[in-house]
C-alpha cells in the first residue's frame, strides 16, 4: 500500500435552516479553474465529507480578493445563508478539519 498526499481543509460544520451543512474553504486560486472543474471537485468533496462522518451537504467558499469579497459552490437550498453573510462571518464559524487522500479528491492546479 502506497501512502498518499495528503490534503487537509478547514470546515465550519454549522445547521443552517435546521439542516447540516459542511462549509470547505478553499484556496483563493480554486476561483481560477473552469467551472467543470471546480464542479467535479466539489462533487468528490461531498463524497470524502461523507465518508469522513460529516453530516450533510458540503458548499465551497474562497476568497476572491482581499476586500471580503467571496465566492461560493452550494446547494440552492442554502445559497441565501452565504447571500447574507460576510466572508468573515464565516471564517468566524471554522471548528473542524477534513483531511482527505488525492486519491479522495483530486488537487486542482495552482
Amino acid at each position: 500500500m502506497t501512502d498518499s498526499m495528503k490534503l487537509q481543509y478547514q470546515v465550519a460544520s454549522i445547521l443552517d435552516e435546521g439542516l447540516p451543512l459542511q462549509i470547505i474553504f478553499m484556496h483563493p486560486e480554486f476561483g481560477k479553474q473552469n467551472g467543470s472543474a471546480q464542479q467535479a471537485q466539489a462533487e468528490q468533496l461531498e463524497s470524502a465529507s461523507k465518508n469522513a462522518g460529516f453530516p450533510g451537504r458540503v458548499a465551497l467558499v474562497w476568497p476572491v480578493d482581499s476586500s471580503g469579497e467571496y465566492k461560493f459552490i452550494a446547494p440552492p437550498f442554502h445559497c441565501p445563508m452565504f447571500e447574507k453573510k460576510s466572508f468573515n462571518e464565516l471564517l468566524a464559524l471554522r471548528n473542524k478539519t477534513l483531511e482527505v487522500t488525492a486519491d479522495e479528491v483530486t488537487p486542482f492546479e495552482t
